[in-house]
């Protein structure tokens, strides 16, 4: 994911995201949909370090009524008559945990302020989340390795 401001402040950050938990379509403010995020603000006039899944107590999510392709950029994804980021419609952002008040903070959709949202703003211009398979596509691919496996060994025994 990436945050850019007007200014030369900007962040940058990893987040994985369990699919089987994620409402798509829909919306949250649960944190349990986040396996992992990683988040850097860097050239802010303060707020500047990295923060990490602990640092936040909430977050929003909101497709803006439309299911988002999460393989690819969500920032630009046609929704209804619109789409999804800063100029269209849905959510996404982050709020701090009381533990961490000089975390970014959610100041409007898809935008954070830096230093609990007293400092610079920065608005979500990309964001590829990586995310968690469902429980079906692990026994899927389970089952295509031990499939290999075993032809591989019936071959070799064969000969």
């Amino acid at each position: 994911m990436v945050y850019t401001s007007t200014g030369s402040a900007a962040a940058s950050g990893q987040i994985v995201l369990d699919e089987t938990l994620l409402p798509n379509p829909g919306n949250t403010s649960s944190l349990s949909v986040i396996q992992s995020l990683t988040l850097t603000v860097s050239g802010a006039s303060s707020g500047n370090g990295t923060f990490t899944l602990s640092d936040f107590g909430s977050f929003a999510w909101n497709t803006g009524g439309g299911t988002l392709n999460l393989s690819t950029n969500l920032v630009g994804q046609t929704v209804g008559a619109s789409h999804w980021g800063p100029v269209g419609v849905g959510d996404f952002n982050f709020f701090n945990s009381i533990s961490s008040p000089s975390a970014p903070n959610g100041v409007g959709p898809f935008t954070l302020g830096t230093n609990g949202g007293a400092g610079d703003i920065l608005t979500l211009s990309s964001l590829t989340p990586a995310v968690v398979p469902e429980p079906s596509t692990w026994s899927l691919m389970l089952a295509g390795v031990l499939g290999v496996v075993w032809f591989q060994r019936r071959r070799r025994y064969s000969r």
